[in-house]
């Protein structure tokens, strides 16, 4: 699509590189990050929500919540746009009730991953701009259990997408429609 195709332009040109530390392959300039997303919602929103959600909320999750081995995994890709992604928090009934999700991530030892559920049409994410098209993870917040214990809200980076852009086994994308 065109708005994806004047991502890579911005990619290309570094645009993305202010809101990332230097140790992951950005610059750290913040105040450009935020004065380059105040531009463009001046000039095209739909690119100004495609950058938001790519650099600014996926990336910004993976950056400000993940470890170093997320960062080494997947900052510099974020940067370049060889990995899309897409953020995962607000629900059905709760918005951005962050305390109230219903969304669980409950690690199982036996396999070492961890299992996200939302148990109720409630807890369905929405909002999640990229996960239609384009989104090979999302960072999805979820309340968090190990052990019988319950965590609190925790971020968990998720594969949505196969290499072939095909939605992976347990996944269900829809479109939310019309937008206003």
């Amino acid at each position: 699509t065109k708005v994806a195709e004047q991502l890579r332009i911005m990619a290309a040109a570094g645009a993305a590189e202010d809101g990332f530390k230097k140790e992951h392959g950005g610059n750290g300039d913040v105040g450009a990050a935020v004065t380059r997303i105040e531009m463009l919602a001046m000039s095209d929103l739909s690119l100004m929500v495609k950058a938001g959600v790519q650099w600014g909320l996926f990336g910004g999750a993976i950056e400000n919540l993940g470890t170093e081995r997320h960062h080494e995994a997947y900052v510099q890709r974020i940067i370049d746009l060889d990995l899309l992604g897409c953020f995962a928090m607000t629900e059905t009934g709760h918005g951005s009730d962050v305390a109230a999700l219903e969304t669980t991530a409950t690690y199982d030892p036996d396999t070492q991953e961890f299992v996200i559920h939302s148990p109720t049409p409630n807890s369905r994410k929405d909002y999640l701009g990229g996960a239609a098209e384009s989104a090979k993870l999302a960072a999805v917040f979820a309340q968090l259990n190990t052990g019988g214990k319950g965590h609190g809200v925790h971020c968990i980076v998720v594969p949505i997408r196969d290499d072939d852009g095909n939605t992976l086994p347990g996944i269900t994308i829809t479109d939310c429609d019309y937008k206003g």
